[in-house]
């Protein structure tokens, strides 16, 4: 599958996002800087039935958040987070095994898988389990001289995971880079993948302003089970269409060790790679043009960000396509 970029909302992906506190166009300068990761389980919730699960926005009745705590008390925290379980009975068992984890603002692990056995059910029910992880941070680039004028900022990332199903489930894995400047908030890319091995070198140059902080943002998210992407015609409320199943299904989404930004090049407006550029950042990590450092110890953290943290709206949102 083609990567293609878009500048549609994030929202349009809000159940993948696996209920994540992802940055809007209005709060995305207030999170200096944010670290996540999330599972999120459907064990048998309805989506479109009010009360059924968490909220009217939340389609799962299960969320589990990294261990870590945000050092702006705001978002609900990072950090390895695990899940293997087994929900139900004969007839309508749930197997779901998930992780997520955040090794630096520039390296993410996810994986999902499932296996669901639901032929006992007396009508179609609902079955899914997702993992997501995500970064935000303000970033500077700068350089005498160039300071003040406009240029880009291209970001190179390896994405490479494998996904399988079989039955009634679909497995599958999101991929999202954002940057908000002061030029506008067009910079969105955005890649669903849902078949075969996956073994991308992405490459993504946004617009922005030197000497002027940046608003960036990696995301991503695995999922397995009852659900499929929307289609021209569909009433697309949680951006992918749930289907209840009263049969048998499994799958796998992995790219919990293949998710990494390999290069960072600021480039001046004529299109000339800056090499010797200063990056700064809010958080303090270190970006290069060869990627981002691990993400700082969480006192570290607690040090940097306290009082300064604000995360955006929740994207599980209902919202028509």
């Amino acid at each position: 599958m083609t990567p293609t970029r878009s500048s549609s909302s994030l929202a349009g992906f809000a159940f993948l996002a696996g209920a994540m506190c992802i940055g809007s166009p209005d709060s995305a300068m207030a999170a200096s800087f944010s670290l996540e990761t999330n599972i999120s389980v459907n064990t048998g919730c309805d989506p479109y039935t009010p009360g059924s699960c968490l909220t009217a926005d939340d389609p799962v009745d299960i969320e589990l958040w990294g261990p870590i705590p945000d050092p702006g008390n705001v978002s609900r925290g990072y950090g390895l987070v695990t899940l293997d379980e087994v929900y139900g009975s004969t007839g309508e068992l749930f197997t779901v095994s998930a992780a997520a984890n955040l090794v630096s603002f520039g390296e993410l692990q996810l994986r999902a898988a499932a296996e669901y056995d639901l032929t006992g059910l007396a009508s179609p029910g609902y079955r899914v389990v997702a993992a997501g992880a995500q970064s935000t941070d303000e970033i500077t680039v700068s350089k005498t001289g160039l300071n003040g004028t406009a240029g880009s900022f291209q970001v190179d990332l390896n994405f490479d995971g494998l996904i399988s199903a079989s039955g009634s489930a679909l497995a599958g894995a999101l991929l999202v880079v954002e940057v908000s400047s002061s030029i506008g908030d067009d910079g969105q890319f955005f890649t669903f993948f849902d078949e075969g091995p996956v073994n991308e070198a992405i490459s993504v140059a946004f617009p922005i302003i030197w000497g002027e902080a940046f608003r960036y943002n990696l995301f991503s998210a695995a999922a397995v089970g009852t659900f499929r992407p929307c289609v021209v015609g569909d009433v697309c409320e949680f951006g992918f269409v749930f289907t209840p199943q009263n049969d048998i299904g499994a799958g796998s989404a992995d790219f919990f060790s293949t998710l990494k930004i390999t290069g960072l090049t600021p480039y001046d407006q004529f299109g000339n790679p800056i090499l010797d550029a200063t990056f700064s950042s809010a958080s303090n990590a270190r970006y290069t043009i060869e990627g981002v450092e691990a993400v700082p110890e969480p006192a570290t953290l607690l040090l940097l960000g306290a009082g300064g943290l604000a995360t955006g709206l929740r994207r599980w949102r209902r919202r028509a396509q």
